[in-house]
């Protein structure tokens, strides 16, 4: 039997699910395949273990998992009940030019494909980790006969937000990572102060990491999230896709199209973060040019996004080394910190004083961050903020310190173009 769609959806991930949901807007026909993988990924269960104790610590842990096996599987019904048909298992691909797709006995056809996966665990290291098997028993054990030291192995934000919440829990924490510098895709400058932030805690972080030199360590003292590798087995079982992989991820332009040009992206798989409003606007742009025309681009430069660690992390824009890519070094950053309570921002402005990047450590910015966005999304330049009233009084005291570093350097660049008009008037009186 052959069933023809509009769109195949590839995993269940939040991006998955918005996936489907925005194509149905258009009375698109719809399959969804489940990952096969979900209960078997080492960072899924620590997700759900982040979660549990920064919000639902009061519940027991089988109640929680119960709480969230509910929600999803009621949107499951509810995508199913608007027409959506959901699969579950292995399928092959049997021809990359029309996607067709072969799951059981049911043939599946679809003009185009997109691909929502959770990140791939890292089965290598999996003998190694002991959160697998059954979440309940092996979570509720870890919960409440937590070790005295644990060790977490991780390249990704899940194992930063492990190794802050068990340090708070008395645990003595050791944190081992591939990358060079902890939570790469951020500012350094944010990166540095978050290591800072640990380190206080009594966190023993050793970053540039081989990895399997800290194998050996006691099985029960150690949890593995997830580890780049240079092959994945996801990328395996896609290659006839014609799609190219980089360290765990997807390679896609600026339309979340791969190099198979039916074959679209969005989610963490492209190896950004599991965050509800970038999954969803990478889930409109993909649906919207895998089932019209790929005219649409992605444009993360005016989103807004805050890290779920402690203290928030929140970025708007470029970073200052992407700034310096993208605009050369006519670029001034501002960068401070504040006490009572302690946040670090850091603004990183044009020379003409567009807002190029906003990034901040600390609990209580909404007022900026909101400001800051609209200036963006409007065009204003950084003056704009000097004119608006702050309520909450640590954002009133940062527009305060930004006004005062900001202000010398815009009488400078306000001295030099007076002094080109200068020149220019006395050439105009002259020659004219």
């Amino acid at each position: 039997m052959r069933v023809d769609y509009d769109l195949v959806v590839v995993g269940d991930t939040k991006a998955g699910i918005f996936a489907v949901e925005y194509a149905l807007n258009f009375g698109a026909k719809v399959a969804l395949f489940l990952d096969k993988n979900r209960y078997n990924n080492p960072l899924i269960a620590v997700r759900m273990l982040n979660e549990y104790w920064q919000n639902y610590s009061y519940l027991a842990w089988e109640d929680f998992c119960g709480f969230k096996q509910l929600i999803f599987q009621e949107r499951l019904r509810e995508l199913h009940s608007a027409g959506v048909d959901i699969y579950e298992g292995d399928f092959r691909l049997l021809d990359d030019k029309q996607i067709l797709l072969s799951v059981g006995d049911i043939l599946v056809k679809s003009p185009g494909i997109i691909l929502a996966l959770y990140p791939p665990y890292t089965p290598p290291y999996s003998q190694y980790n002991h959160l697998r098997g059954s979440f309940v028993t092996e979570f509720n054990r870890l919960v409440n006969d937590a070790p005295g030291e644990l060790t977490i192995i991780g390249d990704d934000l899940e194992a930063v937000i492990l190794a802050t919440i068990l340090s708070t829990l008395g645990i003595e924490i050791n944190l081992i990572t591939q990358n060079k510098r902890l939570l790469p895709s951020e500012d350094e400058d944010i990166s540095w102060q978050y290591q800072l932030h640990l380190e206080s805690r009594g966190v023993n972080i050793k970053l540039d990491s081989n990895i399997e030199s800290h194998l050996p360590v006691n099985q029960d003292k150690m949890v593995i999230t997830r580890v780049k590798q240079k092959k994945s087995p996801v990328a395996n079982l896609y290659e006839n896709l014609g799609i190219r992989w980089d360290s765990s991820r997807i390679l896609a332009n600026e339309k979340l199209q791969t190099h198979n040009p039916k074959v679209f992206a969005c989610g963490e798989i492209l190896g950004g973060y599991d965050l509800e409003n970038l999954s969803y606007q990478e889930a409109r742009v993909a649906v919207n040019n895998s089932l019209f025309f790929p005219w649409q681009s992605i444009n993360y430069n005016n989103l807004v996004y805050s890290l779920n660690t402690s203290p928030k992390i929140t970025r708007i824009g470029y970073s200052e080394n992407e700034a310096i890519m993208f605009s050369g070094n006519k670029l001034k950053t501002i960068k401070f910190s504040l006490n009572n309570p302690k946040v670090f921002v850091k603004f990183i402005i044009s020379d003409d004083g567009d807002v190029l990047g906003f990034h901040s450590l600390g609990e209580g910015l909404e007022e900026i961050v909101n400001a800051v966005t609209v200036m963006k999304v409007r065009k204003e330049k950084i003056s704009a903020i000097f004119a608006v009233n702050f309520s909450d009084s640590r954002c009133y005291r940062i527009v305060e310190k930004l006004r005062q570093m900001w202000l010398p350097y815009e009488k400078k660049r306000q001295k030099i173009i007076m002094d080109i008009c200068h020149n220019f008037f006395l050439w105009k009186r002259t020659w004219l």
